[in-house]
């Protein structure tokens, strides 16, 4: 359902609507699945959508999922380092 080929598109601006997307495909997620996120066009992220994304990233982990970003944009690892979450961004896979 969540594999690579189908990946999750985060908008230009995000936004709390798009971090509740986030966490219900994050609590969709199953053992061996790939949630992917593709950060290519990301300029800016709430604090809502990176507590979002290092949630299901961390979640993922335990339970032997995976959480991908595709093609991330300095603008997503800025919004994780600004608010001190770069060791639970470091938990995603990062693809290009």
């Amino acid at each position: 359902m969540f594999e690579a080929s189908n990946p999750i598109m985060i908008p230009e601006r995000s936004d709390h609507v798009f971090a509740a997307e986030v966490i219900a495909a994050g609590q969709a997620l199953q053992s061996g699945q790939t949630l992917s996120l593709d950060a290519s066009q990301v300029s800016a992220l709430d604090s809502s959508t990176v507590l979002a994304i290092a949630n299901v990233a961390q979640s993922a982990q335990q339970i032997g999922a995976t959480a991908a970003v595709l093609s991330p944009s300095d603008a997503f690892v800025d919004s994780f380092t600004e608010l001190g979450l770069f060791e639970p961004m470091m938990k995603l896979e990062f693809r290009s």
